[in-house]
């Protein structure tokens, strides 16, 4: 028995529905950090499960449960299931009146519509979420949905509105003690596809920069992956083919300790840069 079923099964012999979902969520939140998201989905299919069995149905904790079996179904690239999840989750949200869980799940609706390739469709959902966030949330909320609505922009063709939203998103999510390291390295490295398109490869290229030592500081080993992939193509498009190898070839050893469908994607795709797989 794993340490994630113990944990259920002791909170199942409590015999109290709310510690059953609690744990069943907590485990499926934690799972999807993990990137296991096949269990993610299975603990959340759980705790959705027990949510609508309840005899008092808590319609809040369910369009959470339903946010974040969004999120573990894209991780395993089933973006069609994943979208259900997220329309649903948000529709219950605007339904309640939840004005900061709305901007959250607009939010992972927005974001899933970009890894579609459906950015037109993103751009009014991102849009929403920015204004709810503007007038109920707080500065990290705000630049978080900046944050995704530059994804869609990008995406768009329209770089310096992007990089005007990421811009302002660092200002929060970059200073000293008090800012999100994680965060800062998600928004420094959309940044860096901006500057490159609006051509100022060097900026961008320092940003991507700044946000490979960020993931490599938190430790998250698959978004470094895609940033040296990154940085791999962009010496690429300069010409230098040998600069381009090391960056893949260390992106590849980094996806050695990853097997979720994403990373096996990625892999696949570097493993035929050019036709030939990486020494």
């Amino acid at each position: 028995m794993t340490s994630h079923e113990i944990a259920f099964h002791a909170a199942r012999q409590s015999g109290k529905p709310a510690a059953r979902l609690r744990t069943a969520y907590n485990l499926g939140l934690v799972l999807c950090t993990e990137r296991r998201f096949a269990e993610a989905h299975a603990w959340l299919a759980q705790a959705l499960d027990i949510a609508q069995a309840s005899d008092t149905r808590d319609e809040l904790a369910e369009a959470k449960i339903l946010m974040l079996q969004g999120s573990a179904l894209q991780g395993l690239l089933r973006h069609s299931e994943a979208l259900a999840m997220h329309l649903a989750a948000t529709h219950r949200m605007r339904e309640r009146g939840e004005h900061g869980l709305l901007a959250d799940a607009l939010n992972s609706l927005g974001y899933c519509l970009t890894e579609m390739r459906r950015p037109a469709e993103a751009l009014p959902v991102l849009q929403e979420a920015v204004q709810v966030s503007r007038t109920w949330g707080q500065a990290a909320e705000v630049a978080t949905s900046q944050y995704y609505l530059a994804v869609a922009l990008i995406q768009t063709g329209r770089y310096g509105a992007a990089a005007r939203c990421l811009t302002e998103a660092l200002t929060v999510f970059e200073p000293g003690d008090t800012g999100v390291p994680q965060r800062a390295a998600e928004t420094l490295m959309a940044l860096a596809r901006a500057l490159h398109g609006l051509g100022s490869r060097e900026e961008a290229v320092a940003c991507a920069q700044r946000a490979l030592a960020l993931f490599r500081t938190v430790g998250d080993g698959y978004s470094e992956a895609v940033a040296l992939a990154w940085l791999g193509d962009s010496a690429a498009g300069e010409g230098d083919g040998g600069t381009r190898r090391a960056y893949v070839d260390a992106a590849l050893r980094v996806l050695e300790n990853f097997s979720d469908p994403q990373a096996v994607a990625l892999v696949a795709s570097l493993q035929n840069l050019d036709g030939q797989p990486s020494a």
